[in-house]
């Protein structure tokens, strides 16, 4: 699915300028059942975008229209169909009209009365129409209208305004190259999509009803509210001239089409590439846009990907365990101290070692030697029975060092580290009763299996450490990788953390 929508969104960018995001916004709100609004100053291809989208389905319908204060009912739902009349049924022939159609679009939306504004209202959140005394179901798959000024404000248009879930702000070629391009390409006059690349009503359907089984994890909701409180404090500022209203329906419009990111990205789970989207979907007006970025940027970035995983969780739920351990095999007894026997010659401490084979034969090494020691032979200074000497010495073992017989020989003489044991009492770890040690071995089976099946369901280790996404830009998805890296870090510290408390408890005697 994902390569067929990417095939799709090459197809529709062709010869068309600095109108991708346009564009693939506008692909995706459509597939996603929804209303998508396009704010800019006319000829910035408003009217192109909303034809090539048509182009998608196949055999799709669609009706384009210019609003203006005179328009009438009759223009925009079709006239009244005169031989209804004769039955004293009023009802409208909207064959070829807005009803009948797949792909709408309306321009400058806002000159529209209040008699095709309030039908519109319906059409767009339940798809219906009411013609005459029925309610008939429209193929609208997805409205999309444009205008160069946002609704007047205090001129009952909010509920019209809050039923475009997406709002896209459309400019002039700013880039250069890509207007000297522009200028130079011919127009594209009969555009038309590769047939195999189309979508049927079918597949439409299909592929609404497969995004809409999309889940929703905790996580992506603490995103959502986090970009609530956001708004909500931006709102209560009183220097901020414009407030930001997302109604709770919206709300639930904006995961939709989230899911339907997800979806069309060939995910089963929406993820926090999709949370970015967002930023297209809450501002009321143009001068709001930057904030708004600031806000999904923020959410996302600390709960997108964090929440992926609650580590704190399960950080406490190892650590109770660890807690558990000390205080079954830490007890009170006889703790064995063991110290090296050290000897202090000038300003050095050395220390003893004894032959193996012959205890009056005795040495002494200066305990740096003895550390820097390696088990080839080297050249150190030593005593013995007062005095002082060189020879070739190395270590051998843990306790052990071979001093050369002579330096013509390969002979050695093996001595072992002298050190005494003093015991005191105190806090001492050991193994619990057979039935506790039991307890202890199983919980830690289990703790170790539910962390797997958590790493699974999460999919964080497995997650690649690269985000990407149709609809999104590259440089705002390309923030969440140091994010990603940072929590599977994190995890397999846990993961090794656990791991070691067994290999710790096993030692224990």
């Amino acid at each position: 699915m994902k390569k067929h929508i990417e095939d799709l969104l090459i197809a529709l960018n062709e010869d068309l300028y600095e109108r991708e995001q346009a564009i693939r916004l506008t692909l995706l709100t459509v597939l996603s059942g929804q209303s998508i609004f396009l704010l800019g100053k006319p000829g910035v291809a408003k009217s192109l975008i909303a034809r090539r989208i048509k182009e998608v389905f196949k055999d799709a319908t669609a009706f384009e229209y210019l609003m203006n204060r005179f328009s009438t009912p009759d223009e925009i739902f079709g006239p009244v169909a005169i031989s209804k009349l004769k039955s004293d049924t009023y009802e409208r022939a909207v064959k070829g009209y807005l009803p009948d159609a797949d792909i709408a679009f309306l321009d400058e939306i806002w000159k529209a009365g209040p008699s095709i504004q309030n039908t519109l209202l319906t059409i767009i959140n339940e798809k219906l129409y009411r013609n005459g005394s029925k309610d008939i179901k429209v193929p609208l798959k997805g409205l999309i209208a444009a205008s160069n000024e946002l609704p007047d404000q205090g001129q009952g248009l909010e509920a019209l305004w809050d039923r475009f879930i997406v709002r896209i702000s459309v400019k002039n070629i700013a880039g250069q190259s890509q207007f000297s391009d522009y200028l130079m390409n011919a127009p594209q006059t009969d555009f038309k999509i590769d047939p195999k690349l189309q979508l049927s009503t079918r597949d439409y359907e299909m592929h609404r009803k497969k995004a809409s089984q999309v889940k929703v994890l905790p996580h992506i909701v603490d995103v959502v509210l986090k970009i609530k409180n956001y708004i909500n404090l931006y709102n209560n500022d009183a220097i901020n001239e414009h407030k930001i209203y997302v109604s709770d329906r919206r709300w639930k419009k904006i995961v939709e089409i989230l899911k339907t990111s997800a979806y069309l990205n060939g995910r089963k789970v929406i993820d926090a590439t999709d949370c970015f989207l967002i930023r297209h979907m809450i501002w009321d007006h143009p001068s709001q846009e930057n904030r708004v970025l600031d806000f999904v940027t923020d959410a996302t970035l600390n709960h997108g990907v964090a929440g992926l995983s609650n580590l704190a969780d399960w950080t406490s739920k190892i650590e109770r365990f660890k807690n558990e351990i000390v205080n079954h095999t830490l007890i009170y007894g006889t703790i064995d101290e063991v110290k090296i026997t050290e000897k202090q010659i000038g300003d050095y401490t050395y220390y003893k070692f004894e032959n193996r084979e012959n205890e009056s034969d005795v040495i002494h090494i200066r305990k740096e030697d003895w550390i820097a020691l390696s088990t080839t032979f080297e050249l150190f200074t030593y005593y013995q029975d007062g005095s002082r000497d060189r020879n070739y010495f190395k270590k051998h073992g843990k306790n052990i060092i071979h001093k050369k017989v002579n330096n013509r020989s390969e002979n050695y003489s093996s001595y072992k580290l002298q050190v005494h044991v003093s015991q005191s009492r105190g806090m001492v770890k050991q193994k619990p009763n057979d039935v506790i040690s039991k307890n202890i071995l199983e919980n830690h089976k289990s703790l170790t299996k539910e962390f797997q099946k958590f790493l699974k369901v999460s999919n964080i280790l497995e997650n690649k450490d690269t985000f990407d996404n149709l609809f999104v830009s590259q440089h705002l998805t390309s923030m969440l990788d140091h994010p990603l890296s940072k929590l599977k870090s994190q995890t397999k510290a846990l993961e090794k953390q656990l791991a070691q408390i067994k290999v710790d408890y096993d030692k224990l005697k």
